[in-house]
């Protein structure tokens, strides 16, 4: 009766243990819908502040240096938001998400009460100020609204950062479902700005500050709710996998040592047997007209020497093939794998194709006017607003983009992400109704680049150097972020036009696309270094082998290689 009732409240433990984390997983990828990419919903807020006359005093003849504005405070969020990814994926390693879940969620909600109740840009300009602004806040020699972006944009990222640990406390065979997950629902989030554009234009009844003021009181309790699911299990099976890829490490440096000794040992065998060749050779030529008793004792003298090589040898005839259950890197120093093929890889995609998706967000809404975009250019409704709205559309596509992670690999993976890339660029240079083609295929490129991007970090480092690794590739993006500005407004002053933003992004799809190849061949060589059945019956799926290297290929096409 004990056993039973032992066994019945272990598993009942167990299961309240695992719902936990799926409530705990639930929530977190609801944050992330409803808070995470604000700032990726651009053209939604930028009509929030056009709506509102905020910047109107730099209209004159037309608004070109309005709008220019606009994309200097997105270009500012993004780069802090870049930044501040950056020194949280660095703190995410030793923090943990609790921290990241508070963190996030005081940040978005003060940058939302601030974009709710700013009324005016508050600039020191001379004594010049607008109507209606409080004096002390003219008297700031900056503008409250790049406070305002800049406090949203650090909260979303923490609030991003605390997604991509979701999928380290579910199953493993559900650990590429809920990353991809998690980085659709970062899209997702970029509809919300226009989602409550939608509210704000119904009526005096839902003004910017009533909207925004319900939507920061949200943020801060669905938070505070996610911390306190974090608490217990959670955490717990988060250390534990510290603690297992730590405990990995060290087994692979045993075994690396034993593997080390041995060699060493069959170097020495390999040496005393030639010394033994060599003195055979020596003897019968001194010896070859001997007795036999001589011959006798000669062949007793080596019997010492065969003892020996026995001995030498005995380990390395014990010793087996050591078959690797992780990612090569998993567990090493930081600084080796900054070193590695894989860390490059991931160098070169992030920054180009980082720039380029976040260069569309921003830009998306002038290229679309300069189109001849308009209110009722499609169907009753304006371009830009079609865009906002087909972005959440990925989510739907996520479990194919999971499919093809788990048994195509990253490799098909990434090309299929460059593809699509590819389109949507071109089609920018196109007239204003090939842009549905465009939006359609950013929509999904961008969902597939974050989604095997994040795997292919999660699972190549780890959990435990995930965060400072992903720290390394946002420091140098955040600063490209900063010349989405700048480079706007020169392909503005070049061509008169956004031509040129268009021909650069098509050129940044160069060097990740000869890169792909390589990237196959390094997971190969992998395998090889590892001995790693590339038995397509014996191969398990990506879950199954929590996060390892997939490689589909058949013996006859690898030995071709």
């Amino acid at each position: 009766m004990e056993s039973e009732s032992s066994t019945s409240s272990s598993s009942s433990s167990s299961s309240s243990s695992w719902f936990r984390e799926w409530v705990t997983v639930s929530l977190g990828l609801a944050n992330t819908l409803l808070f995470s990419g604000i700032l990726c919903g651009w053209a939604a807020l930028q009509s929030f502040l056009e709506d509102d006359h905020i910047y109107d005093h730099l209209c004159n003849s037309d608004c070109t240096e309005r709008d220019n504005r606009m994309m200097f405070l997105y270009g500012t969020g993004q780069m802090f938001s870049i930044f501040a990814y950056a020194c949280l994926s660095f703190l995410m390693d030793r923090t943990g998400p609790i921290f990241l879940s508070f963190f996030g969620g005081l940040f978005e909600t003060a940058g939302l009460l601030m974009l709710g109740h700013l009324q005016a840009p508050v600039l020191s300009q001379g004594g010049e100020g607008v109507a209606g602004v409080d004096d002390v806040l003219s008297q700031l020699p900056f503008d409250l609204f790049d406070v305002a972006v800049v406090l949203t944009g650090i909260g979303g990222s923490a609030l991003m950062v605390h997604a991509l640990k979701l999928a380290f406390i579910v199953p493993p065979e559900r650990f590429a479902w809920v990353m991809t997950l998690a980085n659709c629902m970062v899209d997702g989030s970029s509809v919300m700005p226009a989602a409550l554009y939608q509210f704000y234009r119904i009526g005096e009844s839902f003004s910017r500050a009533r909207i925004f003021s319900i939507y920061a009181c949200l943020c801060f309790c669905l938070n505070g709710l996610i911390i306190w699911c974090w608490w217990g299990s959670p955490s717990e099976r988060l250390s534990a996998k510290n603690a297992e890829e730590a405990r990995e490490r060290e087994k692979e440096d045993v075994e690396e040592a034993k593997e080390e000794r041995s060699e060493r040992n069959e170097g020495s065998k390999k040496k005393l047997q030639e010394q033994d060749r060599k003195e055979n050779t020596e003897d019968s030529e001194d010896s070859r007209n001997a007795s036999e008793a001589g011959e006798h004792e000669r062949i007793e003298g080596g019997e010492p020497r065969e003892a020996e090589l026995e001995e030498l040898g005995a380990e390395s005839s014990s010793s087996k093939p050591r078959v690797a259950s992780k990612p090569r890197l998993h567990g090493q120093k930081l600084t080796s794998q900054l070193q590695s093929f894989e860390f490059a890889f991931a160098f070169v995609l992030f920054i180009t194709q980082g720039f380029s998706a976040t260069s569309y967000m921003g830009f998306n809404k002038n290229l679309l006017k300069a189109k001849g975009d308009q209110d009722t250019a499609f169907f009753f409704t304006s371009f830009s607003q079609i865009f906002v709205y087909l972005l959440p559309s990925s989510i739907l596509f996520a479990p194919l983009f999971s499919m093809s992670l788990a048994h195509r690999g990253f490799a098909f993976s990434f090309t299929v992400m460059l593809f699509l890339g590819l389109v949507w660029s071109v089609a920018t240079l196109l007239p204003l109704k090939a842009q549905l083609v465009a939006f359609i295929a950013f929509t999904n490129y961008r969902a597939i680049l974050y989604s095997a991007y994040f795997t292919f970090l999660a699972h190549t480092f780890g959990n435990r150097t995930f965060g400072s690794v992903n720290a390394h590739l946002s420091m140098l993006a955040a600063a490209l972020a900063w010349l989405i500005g700048p480079s706007t407004s020169a392909s503005q002053r070049w061509f008169g036009s956004l031509v040129g933003m268009s021909v650069l992004i098509i050129l940044l799809f160069v060097p990740p696309s000869l890169l792909c190849n390589w990237l196959d061949i390094s997971a190969n060589i992998h395998l090889e270094m590892y001995a790693i059945s590339r038995d397509p019956t014996e191969r398990r799926t990506f879950g199954q082998l929590c996060l390892m290297y997939e490689f589909r290929a058949s013996p006859e096409s690898h030995a071709s290689r």
